[in-house]
């Protein structure tokens, strides 16, 4: 349905998809220029060992804890400023997240009648296209006893031709405006379409280096071993 179309674009649609994670990273970054105003606590361990080889058993363990704690005094408004700086940005994200919302209901809003009046069209000259047949064949048989002239048949063959012709248009029209509709609800995916390929996957992509502090590995295509 159409509403269910909308909803798809609000959810889905790859630019607001986009405009959101903007957004949401736009938010952490305030959070971080603001941690630069807070105090800073740096926590060090070291463990050592020393061995005297003149000694027996002269093994010697030392332990130490040491903390830092570095709390900022003046920083001449530099950092209030990029934070201020950093709330802007991210009211104009915000912006374009509606933005990009409503360019994307009525993407769909457009592709979904785009449908549904290239279907009614199909609907309309499928009726037409047997109306011109039957009244071909009618023609065709006024003709044989000499009623109509073979340009009388001519002209009826001329408009089942157009008629067909524009059904082949719309049908075109119809696979469009589906492919559109799907691009606005963000369906226009390999995925989304049942391709015959192998899909991509970012979370398992993810999992697979997550623990890899140094990758030296070669590129693999994703899907095979």
């Amino acid at each position: 349905t159409r509403e269910e179309a909308i909803e798809g674009a609000v959810r889905f649609n790859p630019e607001v998809m986009l405009a959101r994670f903007n957004e949401s990273s736009a938010e952490d970054n305030i959070r971080v220029v603001q941690s630069e105003l807070y105090p800073r606590v740096d926590l060090t361990g070291e463990v050592l060992q020393a061995w005297d080889r003149n000694v027996r058993d002269g093994r010697d363990e030392s332990y130490s804890v040491t903390a830092n704690l570095t709390v900022p005094l003046y920083q001449a408004g530099a950092v209030t400023s990029r934070v201020r700086e950093a709330k802007q940005v991210a009211s104009q994200r915000r912006i374009e997240v509606e933005e990009a919302t409503r360019q994307a209901t009525n993407q769909a809003a457009n592709a979904w009648e785009n449908l549904i009046a290239a279907r009614a069209q199909i609907e309309s000259l499928r009726a037409s296209i047997n109306a011109f047949e039957i009244a071909l064949e009618g023609v065709q048989q006024e003709a044989l006893v000499g009623t109509r002239t073979v340009l009388d048949v001519l002209d009826a063959e001329q408009e089942l031709l157009e008629a067909r012709v524009g059904l082949v248009r719309s049908q075109r029209d119809v696979a469009v405006a589906a492919f559109n509709l799907a691009a606005a609800v963000g369906g226009l995916t390999a995925e989304g379409l049942q391709l015959p390929v192998d899909y991509y996957d970012p979370n398992q992509n993810y999992e697979n280096v997550r623990n890899r502090w140094i990758d030296f590995d070669q590129y693999v295509p994703v899907g095979r071993d």
